[in-house]
């Protein structure tokens, strides 16, 4: 398993605790989270981060991550003097019951609780661990002089509002019976479903459900849009206003026309299908190796803030309330992206080459070893696979430019880094689908460079058009710098403005 690509998670907590002389060595440091650049993961690592959500679908992997920082930030935010919770309310744990033992013991119990309701699978496993530590995950005290009673008392109001935010993570919004975690519930179809000819789309310009193989065993499977329901739910930084304020212009003339493509859009298809061709043709490995990359977010996002810790020394506190700023500026990206790809619901690249060049062969990146050669322009494949949801805007592009303004933000404004913030440097290595077979070495001078490549990147893929990733970066400005200051509210005892939830609490 590829730890690092929670190293911010890691560092959020567990270091504070290991850090410091452990009462019971052989409990707290089964609590502690081991593996980053310590050694092999240990079980709790593991537990927390098993290999098989790496390759998540992102808005699930952000929901995932904001599960795991939520309970860090809590119980530190409740042992500091003055912080506000996630819900902009302050608890306060005795100060007897900081100590590093029954901290992390708190943490622990916490994290399961809302690991059980959102990740059930994961959860149980976790559960199963803190049971074979001793301990009694499973019962229901709220006694305030105890570390489950703490936990389960903070759990209450934690997951009154996770399961009533909107993702529809029990499943109760779509079924009654037999329910299905993070499905839709608004009714989303496509407009053209996955088994029509690309020939005969009944809007051509509309995503189209691509097939795909499933497990290079002869089993083969079609897309059906991951969470179209998001944009509905709960932002946590932005306004319900601002957030729906925030709109993309479609980059078609006649995006919904029936069965054919007006002439001004196919003109504009056109082109576009010949930059995505291009593109492709000019691959580097550097390239190919950052298309993975940033594919992943885990791996790629995930690295940014520990590496900076690195850099500037600050401590394990402030990483936290770094790393709950951040997991809210995506949160609220990847809604926002997806408000906007429901709304547009536009067609993948995939999909119009083979409709326009149907019958003809084009030159493309075939693979490391052909290189660029002739291929049937209905068999072409991007480099990465293309994900389940439509194509307009890009939430790579969003994401990753809300994520570094708000690193940018956070550095500036709450470490305080005097002058130009380092560059950004690492060994991206080969994992997963990746072609290489060796490392590659990139730097970023800044990090709006690194928010600018995370979007290219997915033009390298040859998952999106670049009117797509031009309007990502433009719907994610302003998002970080909202998520920064939010954070840094709350750990100073300010209630944020626009915080939604707060006034649910």
């Amino acid at each position: 398993m590829v730890l690092h690509a929670f190293a911010f998670l890691v560092l959020l907590f567990f270091h504070h605790v290991s850090a410091q002389a452990p009462e019971e060595p052989t409990l707290l440091q089964n609590l502690t989270v081991l593996g980053a650049g310590s050694g092999p993961p240990n079980e709790f690592a593991n537990l927390l981060f098993p290999s098989n959500i790496i390759g998540i679908e992102t808005p699930i992997a952000i929901r995932l991550v904001l599960v795991v920082t939520i309970p860090f930030y809590e119980v530190i935010a409740a042992c500091d003097s003055k912080a506000l919770g996630f819900l902009g309310k302050r608890n306060v744990i005795p100060p007897h019951l900081c100590a590093p033992l029954p901290f992390a013991k708190i943490s622990a119990f916490l994290l399961n609780r809302l690991y059980r309701s959102q990740f059930p699978l994961e959860g149980r496993n976790l559960e199963a661990f803190l049971i074979r530590q001793g301990l009694d995950p499973t019962s229901d005290s709220t006694d305030p002089t105890t570390e489950i009673g703490i936990a389960n008392a903070m759990a209450m109001d934690l997951l009154a509002y996770l399961e009533t935010d909107g993702w529809n993570s029990l499943g109760d919004l779509s079924r009654d019976h037999f329910r299905q975690q993070y499905s839709d519930y608004t009714g989303f179809k496509p407009q053209n479903h996955a088994e029509l000819d690309f020939s005969r789309l009944r809007r051509p310009l509309r995503w189209q459900p691509l097939k795909q193989e499933a497990d290079h065993r002869g089993r083969f499977t079609s897309q059906v849009h991951v969470v179209p329901h998001i944009g509905r739910a709960k932002p946590l930084v932005l306004s319900r206003e601002e957030f729906l304020s925030r709109k993309s212009e479609s980059p078609y003339a006649s995006a919904d026309r029936k069965k054919t493509i007006g002439a001004k859009d196919k003109r504009t298809m056109r082109r576009l299908l010949r930059e995505v061709l291009k593109l492709n043709r000019d691959l580097t490995k550097e390239q190919i190796a950052q298309a993975h990359w940033w594919d992943n977010k885990f791996l790629s996002l995930g690295s940014f803030i520990a590496f900076y810790q690195g850099v500037y020394g600050f401590s394990d506190t402030k990483l936290v309330v770094i790393g709950l700023g951040e997991v809210m500026a995506q949160h609220d990206s990847v809604m926002l992206a997806w408000k906007e790809k429901l709304r547009h619901d536009l067609v993948r690249p995939p999909t119009m080459l083979r409709r326009l060049f149907e019958g003809k062969k084009i030159r493309a990146f075939k693979s490391l070893d052909e290189g660029v050669g002739l291929v049937k322009a209905e068999e072409w494949e991007p480099i990465v696979p293309i994900q389940p949801h439509s194509e307009y805007p890009s939430a790579s592009a969003l994401i990753c430019q809300a994520s570094m303004d708000h690193l940018h933000a956070a550095l500036t404004n709450f470490i305080k880094v005097n002058g130009t913030i380092a560059a950004y440097e690492t060994d991206i290595f080969p994992f997963g689908r990746s072609p290489l077979t060796e490392n590659v070495k990139v730097k970023y001078e800044t990090l709006q460079a690194a928010a600018l490549t995370c979007g290219k990147s997915r033009l390298y893929a040859g998952v999106h058009f670049s009117p797509s990733v031009d309007v990502g970066f433009e719907l994610g400005k302003g998002i970080g710098a909202v998520a920064q200051k939010h954070a840094q509210d709350l750990w100073e005892g300010r209630v944020p403005e626009n915080c939604e939830r707060c006034s649910e609490a």
